[in-house]
């Protein structure tokens, strides 16, 4: 799939062009608001569910495909759930293949007259940080190839080609709030498009609303991030999920558990024990796992290093269950990064 990038976020609704999958999600409509109007929205994901829900309010049905703890990277849709897509009046996904197993599905209704908002690659996308993939490549030998036996270990378990997803841009936009602030700008705008109740300055005033709250959650983020040391402004994690959040709030990420950008490729032997080195050479404290992915590897990793590093899980490509603090998408950041911070701090 290719990806068109706006120079500017005017040119705002990215019509009629990809975005990613989901596999094993709760039933259809499972996370859907309750509704009065006609308007019928599709969100890919958990946490454009939330956002879009909170826009669209009582002003129509959303319909979310992949619900709480689920990984976009590993989802598939089913045939209700593919019907859903078909009949919306809008579709909302993240885009740059983040839902891998729903490209096809959302170009083909794209192709048959679907409007399909893409929202990440209009938010200026960060490149993956290829640094941290060269820096500790676990499979490398001495002289930095990999060796064959390694190799054959990741790519028996690699279910996509990590170095494609590392060298493309970074799907995770909504791990920068500032962002995402546009972002609600676009699915407000695109809502006024397709919708023929509302005035389009309702649509354009909740837009607004809900952008700044977005800024102000920024504000309040900052002052979180800020109580870490310096010192101590140093991450290992299980995917390359919250570069944007790094990028944000001056943290560095010195390297991820599972190579390239998904979470279905694997990591051998020797990639596990090259990040033991570095995690015992940087002194870092914990190694974050994540609420959609399992974290045997994260604890193999921890065992490996052979002192006391926690492992601690964060919510990264959708949202927590109820009680967990990140139900929403602002409670999801406000969670990460109190939980960042104790780790850290």
């Amino acid at each position: 799939m290719s990806h068109r990038r706006p120079s500017i976020l005017g040119c705002l609704i990215v019509l009629a062009l990809v975005a990613g999958g989901c596999a094993g999600g709760g039933p259809a409509g499972e996370d859907a608001a309750p509704a009065t109007g006609d308007l019928r929205v599709v969100a890919t994901t958990s946490i454009l569910g939330d956002i879009v829900s909170d826009l669209v309010g009582d002003a129509g049905e959303v319909e979310v495909l992949m619900g709480s703890g689920v990984d976009p990277h590993a989802f598939s849709p089913s045939a209700a759930q593919a019907a859903a897509v078909r009949d919306a009046d809008l579709v909302i996904a993240n885009g740059l293949d983040l839902e891998e197993s729903l490209l096809d599905l959302l170009d083909a209704a794209a192709q048959d007259g679907a409007t399909v908002l893409e929202v990440a690659p209009a938010l200026d996308p960060l490149a993956f940080d290829l640094a941290i993939d060269d820096a500790e490549d676990g499979h490398a030998g001495e002289d930095g190839h990999a060796t064959e036996d390694e190799d054959a270990t990741e790519d028996a378990h690699a279910g996509e080609d990590a170095d494609d997803h590392a060298e493309g841009p970074d799907p995770h936009v909504w791990f920068d709030p500032v962002r995402m602030a546009d972002g609600v700008a676009l699915i407000a705008a695109a809502l006024a498009e397709v919708d023929d109740q509302l005035p389009d300055e309702e649509w354009e005033g909740r837009g607004a609303d809900a952008a700044a709250r977005l800024i102000a959650l920024d504000e309040e983020l900052r002052e979180t991030f800020a109580t870490i040391p310096p010192e101590r402004r140093v991450l290992v994690t299980n995917h390359a999920a919250i570069g944007y959040l790094a990028e944000r709030y001056d943290l560095e990420i010195v390297g991820t558990v599972i190579p390239g950008g998904g979470t279905l490729a694997s990591a051998g032997a020797g990639r596990l024990a090259e990040l033991a080195d570095l995690i015992r050479d940087t002194g870092v404290p914990a190694i974050f796992a994540e609420n959609t992915t399992d974290d045997r590897l994260a604890q193999a990793l921890a065992r490996e290093v052979g002192r006391d590093v926690a492992v601690v899980e964060l919510y990264t490509d959708a949202l927590g269950e109820a009680g967990s603090g990140a139900e929403t998408y602002e409670g999801l950041l406000r969670t990460d990064a109190q939980l960042i911070v104790d780790a850290l701090g």
